[in-house]
């Protein structure tokens, strides 16, 4: 609990006036009666963000919805025992730029919420580079006899694809949050 602001007692009353008597505020000032003290009066601040509340929620539920698959991959890819592809690289590193591009879109809410927008479109892009890697891929892998390497390929390939889904709905869950308070 922070310390009680000048001129005000233990509990938030205004002091210096006689016990029992009123005062109106005006301009953050208490006006004492003609002759009295002049006491300083606390407005009421209450701080707000750019977002509601449910919508910095949301976001922050689809933001661990892509790390939880990114988490999910990588399990995945050893319980299958399948090895890194290199043919993911581009996929992936669209994946580090799409959350890069949302933590700076994030650090930007409260100083300059007109910048977010910008950082949230970049994300989008870098989920549809994330989806068009994860289409190429598919394609190159359908070219091939069916095996059971395959198979457990196309798995991974398929929760890439999510990452990919989850990364654009987080993108799209800050800028509809922007767009609700004007921005």
């Amino acid at each position: 609990m922070s310390p009680p602001a000048p001129g005000t007692g233990r509990d938030g009353q205004l002091t210096g006036l006689p016990r029992g008597q009123t005062v109106k505020c005006r301009g953050g000032v208490a006006h004492a009666p003609v002759g009295g003290p002049r006491v300083g009066c606390v407005t009421a601040v209450t701080p707000t963000t750019p977002i509601d509340r449910e919508d910095l929620y949301r976001f922050s539920r689809s933001v661990d919805d892509v790390l939880d698959n990114l988490r999910d991959l990588v399990r995945e890819t050893d319980l299958l025992g399948m090895p890194g592809d290199p043919a993911d690289l581009p996929a992936l590193d669209a994946v580090r730029e799409g959350l890069t591009a949302l933590r700076e879109a994030a650090s930007h809410l409260v100083d300059d919420p007109r910048r977010v927008q910008r950082h949230a479109m970049a994300a989008r892009k870098a989920a549809g580079r994330v989806r068009r890697e994860y289409q190429e891929a598919v394609a190159a892998l359908f070219r091939e006899e069916l095996s059971s390497t395959m198979l457990r390929r196309r798995e991974l390939l398929r929760r890439l694809d999510v990452i990919g889904l989850r990364l654009n709905a987080a993108a799209a869950d800050l800028s509809d949050a922007l767009l609700k308070r004007g921005y």
